[in-house]
C-alpha cells in the first residue's frame, strides 16, 4: 500500500515537474499580461505538488495510525497485575527488591 502511494506520488510529482520546467524554458519576453498567465500557471503547479506530497503524508499517517490499533500483545490488565501481586511475583516493598 505505501509502495503504491509513493509511486503515484513520484509520477504525479515528476509530471508535475517537467511542466515546471516547460513554463521556465518556453518563456519568451512578452508582455505584462503573459508573464502573469505564467506566473499563474507554476503557482497552480506549486500548489499542486503540495497537496501531492500533504495526500503522500497523510496516506503514510493513516497507515502507521492502523497499525498501531491492530493489537498484538495484550496489554496487562489490572487484575492480572494484582493477582502478580498477591502471589508475591512481584516485589511490594523497597525491602523485597534486591540490587
Amino acid at each position: 500500500m505505501h509502495d503504491v502511494d509513493y509511486e503515484k506520488w513520484q509520477r504525479e510529482r515528476d509530471f508535475i515537474e517537467e511542466e515546471m520546467r516547460r513554463l521556465m524554458t518556453g518563456a519568451t519576453l512578452g508582455s505584462g499580461q503573459d508573464c502573469r498567465i505564467r506566473r499563474g500557471f507554476f503557482t497552480a503547479l506549486v500548489e499542486r505538488r503540495e497537496a501531492a506530497a500533504r495526500r503522500l503524508m497523510e496516506a503514510d499517517r493513516l497507515r502507521h495510525r492502523r497499525k498501531w490499533k491492530t493489537p498484538t500483545a495484550a496489554a496487562p490488565r489490572a487484575q492480572d497485575i494484582t493477582s502478580l501481586v498477591s502471589q508475591d511475583a512481584i516485589p511490594v516493598t523497597t525491602e523485597e527488591v534486591r540490587l
